[in-house]
Protein backbone atom coordinates (compact mmCIF):
# COMPACT_ATOMS: atom_id res chain seq x y z
CA UNK A 1 0.00 0.00 0.00
CA UNK A 2 1.74 3.16 -0.75
CA UNK A 3 1.63 6.57 0.58
CA UNK A 4 -1.29 8.18 -1.22
CA UNK A 5 -3.50 4.98 -0.19
CA UNK A 6 -2.21 5.44 3.30
CA UNK A 7 -3.81 9.30 3.72
CA UNK A 8 -7.16 9.47 5.88
CA UNK A 9 -9.93 11.52 4.12
CA UNK A 10 -9.93 14.42 6.25
CA UNK A 11 -6.26 14.75 6.11
CA UNK A 12 -6.11 14.42 2.15
CA UNK A 13 -9.59 16.65 2.25
CA UNK A 14 -6.77 19.57 4.47
CA UNK A 15 -4.14 19.37 2.18
CA UNK A 16 -6.58 20.26 -0.93
CA UNK A 17 -8.73 22.93 1.08
CA UNK A 18 -8.10 25.44 3.62
CA UNK A 19 -8.78 24.52 7.49
CA UNK A 20 -12.00 26.93 7.78
CA UNK A 21 -13.09 24.75 4.56
CA UNK A 22 -12.37 21.55 6.23
CA UNK A 23 -14.31 22.48 9.50
CA UNK A 24 -17.47 23.57 7.98
CA UNK A 25 -17.43 20.56 5.47
CA UNK A 26 -16.53 18.01 8.61
CA UNK A 27 -19.00 20.12 10.85
CA UNK A 28 -21.92 19.56 8.04
CA UNK A 29 -21.28 16.11 7.50
CA UNK A 30 -21.62 15.91 11.35
CA UNK A 31 -25.05 17.46 11.64
CA UNK A 32 -26.43 15.12 8.69
CA UNK A 33 -24.55 12.14 10.60
CA UNK A 34 -22.67 11.89 13.02
CA UNK A 35 -21.83 8.30 13.33
CA UNK A 36 -20.26 8.59 9.83
CA UNK A 37 -18.05 11.75 10.89
CA UNK A 38 -16.85 10.07 14.13
CA UNK A 39 -15.70 7.26 11.70
CA UNK A 40 -13.86 9.31 9.95
CA UNK A 41 -11.62 11.09 12.96
CA UNK A 42 -11.47 6.97 14.06
CA UNK A 43 -9.75 6.33 10.76
CA UNK A 44 -6.36 4.76 11.89
CA UNK A 45 -4.43 6.67 9.55
CA UNK A 46 -5.78 10.18 10.66
CA UNK A 47 -2.96 12.48 12.04
CA UNK A 48 -3.27 14.38 15.41
CA UNK A 49 -2.69 17.68 13.96
CA UNK A 50 -5.95 16.93 11.72
CA UNK A 51 -7.73 15.66 14.92
CA UNK A 52 -6.71 18.79 17.10
CA UNK A 53 -8.09 21.29 14.55
CA UNK A 54 -11.10 20.15 14.62
CA UNK A 55 -11.46 19.78 18.38
CA UNK A 56 -14.16 22.78 18.47
CA UNK A 57 -16.78 20.74 15.47
CA UNK A 58 -16.40 17.83 17.76
CA UNK A 59 -17.08 19.84 20.73
CA UNK A 60 -20.11 21.42 19.50
CA UNK A 61 -21.54 18.16 17.57
CA UNK A 62 -20.77 16.31 21.28
CA UNK A 63 -18.70 13.10 18.94
CA UNK A 64 -17.27 12.51 22.29
CA UNK A 65 -19.30 9.23 22.89
CA UNK A 66 -18.06 7.79 19.48
CA UNK A 67 -14.87 8.58 19.84
CA UNK A 68 -12.07 5.42 19.68
CA UNK A 69 -10.04 5.28 22.42
CA UNK A 70 -7.30 6.85 20.70
CA UNK A 71 -8.89 9.85 20.11
CA UNK A 72 -10.55 10.36 23.76
CA UNK A 73 -6.83 9.18 25.52
CA UNK A 74 -6.14 12.17 22.65
CA UNK A 75 -7.93 14.86 24.22
CA UNK A 76 -7.44 13.77 27.80
CA UNK A 77 -3.72 14.85 26.99
CA UNK A 78 -5.07 18.21 25.23
CA UNK A 79 -6.89 18.74 28.66
CA UNK A 80 -4.50 18.53 30.95
CA UNK A 81 -1.52 20.02 28.95
CA UNK A 82 -4.04 23.01 27.97
CA UNK A 83 -5.57 22.68 31.74
CA UNK A 84 -9.37 22.88 30.03
CA UNK A 85 -11.10 21.32 32.50
CA UNK A 86 -14.41 21.47 30.46
CA UNK A 87 -12.79 19.02 27.87
CA UNK A 88 -11.95 17.08 30.86
CA UNK A 89 -15.56 16.86 31.86
CA UNK A 90 -16.51 15.55 28.47
CA UNK A 91 -14.36 12.31 29.00
CA UNK A 92 -15.16 11.92 32.53
CA UNK A 93 -17.24 8.68 31.24
CA UNK A 94 -14.61 7.46 28.77
CA UNK A 95 -12.32 4.20 29.04
CA UNK A 96 -9.28 4.47 30.20
CA UNK A 97 -6.14 3.45 28.47
CA UNK A 98 -3.89 1.37 29.80
CA UNK A 99 0.13 2.84 30.00
CA UNK A 100 0.85 0.69 27.02
CA UNK A 101 -1.94 1.90 25.03
CA UNK A 102 -1.60 5.65 26.18
CA UNK A 103 2.49 5.47 24.66
CA UNK A 104 1.02 4.43 21.41
CA UNK A 105 -1.47 7.26 21.30
CA UNK A 106 1.90 9.72 22.50
CA UNK A 107 3.83 8.28 19.75
CA UNK A 108 1.22 9.15 17.33
CA UNK A 109 0.37 12.28 18.55
CA UNK A 110 4.61 13.03 18.64
CA UNK A 111 5.38 11.50 15.09
CA UNK A 112 2.14 13.13 13.15
CA UNK A 113 2.28 16.12 15.11
CA UNK A 114 5.63 17.31 14.56
CA UNK A 115 5.05 17.78 10.72
CA UNK A 116 3.24 20.79 11.87
CA UNK A 117 4.65 22.34 14.87
CA UNK A 118 3.99 26.05 15.00
CA UNK A 119 0.11 25.63 13.77
CA UNK A 120 -0.62 27.37 17.64
CA UNK A 121 0.56 28.21 20.69
CA UNK A 122 -1.53 25.86 22.26
CA UNK A 123 -1.04 23.32 20.29
CA UNK A 124 2.82 23.36 20.18
CA UNK A 125 1.99 23.40 24.17
CA UNK A 126 0.20 20.05 23.39
CA UNK A 127 3.54 19.22 21.75
CA UNK A 128 5.70 20.10 24.31
CA UNK A 129 3.61 18.08 27.13
CA UNK A 130 3.32 15.11 25.05
CA UNK A 131 7.56 15.10 24.35
CA UNK A 132 7.79 15.19 27.96
CA UNK A 133 5.14 12.22 28.77
CA UNK A 134 7.15 10.34 26.51
CA UNK A 135 10.57 10.83 27.76
CA UNK A 136 9.93 11.27 31.27
CA UNK A 137 7.53 8.26 32.11
CA UNK A 138 8.18 6.15 29.25
CA UNK A 139 12.00 7.06 28.89
CA UNK A 140 11.69 6.64 25.01
CA UNK A 141 15.21 7.91 23.51
CA UNK A 142 14.05 7.11 20.24
CA UNK A 143 12.31 10.38 19.54
CA UNK A 144 15.83 12.24 20.77
CA UNK A 145 17.06 13.39 16.81
CA UNK A 146 13.07 14.98 16.33
CA UNK A 147 13.46 17.00 20.01
CA UNK A 148 17.09 18.21 18.59
CA UNK A 149 16.20 19.56 15.77
CA UNK A 150 12.54 20.75 16.69
CA UNK A 151 14.77 23.24 19.43
CA UNK A 152 16.71 24.40 16.17
CA UNK A 153 13.74 25.23 14.36
CA UNK A 154 11.53 26.79 16.53
CA UNK A 155 15.08 28.75 17.65
CA UNK A 156 15.12 29.96 14.19
CA UNK A 157 11.21 31.17 13.99
CA UNK A 158 11.81 32.94 17.92
CA UNK A 159 9.55 30.41 18.93
CA UNK A 160 9.05 29.19 22.62
CA UNK A 161 11.96 26.55 23.36
CA UNK A 162 11.85 26.43 27.21
CA UNK A 163 10.19 23.12 27.57
CA UNK A 164 12.07 21.25 24.78
CA UNK A 165 15.17 22.27 26.16
CA UNK A 166 13.89 21.02 29.86
CA UNK A 167 13.12 17.41 27.81
CA UNK A 168 16.46 17.83 26.13
CA UNK A 169 18.33 17.41 29.65
CA UNK A 170 15.52 15.30 30.97
CA UNK A 171 16.65 12.43 28.54
CA UNK A 172 19.73 12.10 30.80
CA UNK A 173 21.64 10.32 27.34
CA UNK A 174 25.30 12.36 26.39
CA UNK A 175 23.86 11.18 23.16
CA UNK A 176 22.32 14.01 23.09
CA UNK A 177 24.89 16.37 23.47
CA UNK A 178 26.41 14.67 20.24
CA UNK A 179 23.21 15.67 18.11
CA UNK A 180 23.31 19.34 18.89
CA UNK A 181 27.21 19.11 18.30
CA UNK A 182 25.85 18.91 14.63
CA UNK A 183 24.87 22.39 14.74
CA UNK A 184 28.29 24.17 15.87
CA UNK A 185 28.82 24.10 12.18
CA UNK A 186 25.90 25.70 11.07
CA UNK A 187 25.74 28.75 8.84
CA UNK A 188 23.11 30.37 10.80
CA UNK A 189 24.82 32.25 14.10
CA UNK A 190 21.76 31.62 15.72
CA UNK A 191 21.61 28.20 15.30
CA UNK A 192 25.75 28.02 16.41
CA UNK A 193 24.67 30.52 19.62
CA UNK A 194 22.46 28.02 21.31
CA UNK A 195 24.26 24.95 20.36
CA UNK A 196 26.72 26.39 22.24
CA UNK A 197 24.41 27.21 25.60
CA UNK A 198 23.06 23.65 25.28
CA UNK A 199 26.70 22.26 25.22
CA UNK A 200 27.92 24.82 27.78
CA UNK A 201 30.81 24.93 25.06
CA UNK A 202 33.41 26.88 27.10
CA UNK A 203 36.62 28.30 25.96
CA UNK A 204 38.87 25.59 27.43
CA UNK A 205 37.01 22.75 25.07
CA UNK A 206 37.66 25.11 22.28
CA UNK A 207 40.98 25.20 22.40
CA UNK A 208 40.85 28.53 21.04
CA UNK A 209 39.64 27.80 17.67
CA UNK A 210 38.43 31.85 16.65
CA UNK A 211 35.72 31.78 13.62
CA UNK A 212 35.98 28.19 12.28
CA UNK A 213 32.38 26.12 12.64
CA UNK A 214 33.96 22.88 10.93
CA UNK A 215 37.01 22.70 13.03
CA UNK A 216 34.98 24.07 16.21
CA UNK A 217 32.72 21.06 16.03
CA UNK A 218 35.45 18.28 15.47
CA UNK A 219 37.11 20.09 18.56
CA UNK A 220 33.76 19.30 20.32
CA UNK A 221 33.81 15.41 18.96
CA UNK A 222 37.04 15.05 20.31
CA UNK A 223 36.39 16.04 23.70
CA UNK A 224 33.22 14.28 23.32
CA UNK A 225 35.15 11.38 22.59
CA UNK A 226 37.83 11.23 25.39
CA UNK A 227 35.16 12.42 28.05
CA UNK A 228 31.87 10.51 26.95
CA UNK A 229 32.84 7.33 29.41
CA UNK A 230 33.33 9.33 32.23
CA UNK A 231 30.23 11.84 32.14
CA UNK A 232 27.15 12.29 34.60
CA UNK A 233 24.10 13.83 34.44
CA UNK A 234 23.80 17.26 37.62
CA UNK A 235 20.29 17.47 37.35
CA UNK A 236 20.40 21.03 36.29
CA UNK A 237 18.48 22.58 33.75
CA UNK A 238 16.75 26.00 32.42
CA UNK A 239 14.95 26.15 36.00
CA UNK A 240 17.45 26.38 38.38
CA UNK A 241 20.39 27.91 36.51
CA UNK A 242 20.14 30.82 33.47
CA UNK A 243 23.21 28.59 32.05
CA UNK A 244 22.63 24.51 32.84
CA UNK A 245 25.73 22.05 33.07
CA UNK A 246 23.44 18.84 32.59
CA UNK A 247 26.70 17.03 31.96
CA UNK A 248 29.79 17.16 33.88
CA UNK A 249 33.08 14.89 33.40
CA UNK A 250 33.60 12.79 36.52
CA UNK A 251 37.27 13.72 37.15
CA UNK A 252 37.37 10.66 39.73
CA UNK A 253 36.62 8.25 37.28
CA UNK A 254 38.66 9.17 34.21
CA UNK A 255 41.51 9.12 36.88
CA UNK A 256 41.29 5.92 37.71
CA UNK A 257 40.05 4.58 34.03
CA UNK A 258 36.72 3.50 35.16
CA UNK A 259 34.32 3.65 32.70
CA UNK A 260 30.46 4.73 34.37
CA UNK A 261 27.79 2.14 33.53
CA UNK A 262 25.18 5.08 33.10
CA UNK A 263 25.69 8.94 33.30
CA UNK A 264 22.52 8.78 35.50
CA UNK A 265 23.77 6.82 38.47
CA UNK A 266 25.36 8.52 41.21
CA UNK A 267 27.94 5.67 42.48
CA UNK A 268 28.72 3.77 39.16
CA UNK A 269 31.78 2.08 40.61
CA UNK A 270 32.72 0.00 43.37
CA UNK A 271 36.38 1.41 45.07
CA UNK A 272 39.37 -0.78 45.85
CA UNK A 273 41.80 0.32 49.17
CA UNK A 274 44.15 1.50 46.51
CA UNK A 275 41.83 3.54 44.36
CA UNK A 276 40.44 5.26 47.52
CA UNK A 277 43.67 6.48 48.79
CA UNK A 278 45.22 7.64 45.29
CA UNK A 279 41.56 9.38 45.13
CA UNK A 280 42.29 10.73 48.25
CA UNK A 281 45.21 12.51 46.96
CA UNK A 282 43.87 13.87 43.73
CA UNK A 283 41.72 15.28 45.67
CA UNK A 284 43.78 17.64 47.42
CA UNK A 285 45.15 18.92 44.44
CA UNK A 286 44.12 22.14 42.45
CA UNK A 287 41.68 21.89 40.10
CA UNK A 288 43.75 22.61 37.21
CA UNK A 289 46.11 19.82 37.87
CA UNK A 290 43.15 17.38 38.55
CA UNK A 291 41.69 18.06 35.32
CA UNK A 292 45.45 17.66 33.48
CA UNK A 293 45.96 14.56 35.69
CA UNK A 294 42.34 13.26 34.52
CA UNK A 295 42.95 14.01 30.98
CA UNK A 296 46.90 12.34 31.16
CA UNK A 297 45.55 9.41 32.82
CA UNK A 298 43.15 8.81 29.95
CA UNK A 299 45.81 8.95 27.61
CA UNK A 300 48.46 6.83 29.12
CA UNK A 301 45.93 3.89 29.89
CA UNK A 302 45.19 4.32 25.73
CA UNK A 303 48.36 3.60 24.63
CA UNK A 304 50.06 1.59 27.40
CA UNK A 305 47.90 0.04 30.49
CA UNK A 306 50.68 -1.81 31.86
CA UNK A 307 52.92 1.86 31.86
CA UNK A 308 49.70 3.33 33.10
CA UNK A 309 49.52 0.80 35.91
CA UNK A 310 53.18 1.97 37.41
CA UNK A 311 52.58 5.78 37.11
CA UNK A 312 49.21 5.40 39.16
CA UNK A 313 51.70 3.63 41.96
CA UNK A 314 54.08 7.29 41.55
CA UNK A 315 53.41 9.82 44.60
CA UNK A 316 50.88 12.68 43.21
CA UNK A 317 53.28 15.31 43.08
CA UNK A 318 55.31 12.79 41.00
CA UNK A 319 52.09 11.88 38.57
CA UNK A 320 51.71 15.87 38.30
CA UNK A 321 55.30 16.61 36.83
CA UNK A 322 54.76 13.41 34.51
CA UNK A 323 51.46 14.99 33.53
CA UNK A 324 52.88 18.37 32.76
CA UNK A 325 56.14 17.01 30.85
CA UNK A 326 58.56 17.17 33.72
CA UNK A 327 59.17 14.15 34.49
CA UNK A 328 61.13 11.60 33.08
CA UNK A 329 58.65 9.50 31.08
CA UNK A 330 58.23 6.04 31.44
CA UNK A 331 59.76 3.53 28.61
Amino acid sequence: MNNRQMVSYLDAYKSSHDIDQLKKTFYSLGEKDRKRAAAQLNDPNLTFPTFYTLLPEIDTLDLYPLLNLRNTTACKVCSKALRNEVLAEHLNTASQATNEQNYHVLKWMFNTGWREDGFSNQFDQVLDVTTALLIKKYKDQSILPTVVNEIFERNRKGYYIHDLVWCFYETRNPYALKLAARYLRSNNPEDVKLASELLHYTSEEEEEIHGNPERKYESYLNWFQENQPYLYFTGENLQCSSEPRAFKVDLDAKYLSKKRLSASQKKPYSLTKFEQEKLEQFHQTKDSDRKLLAKYSKQIYSKNPQQWKEWMHADINQQVKYAKGQGREAQ
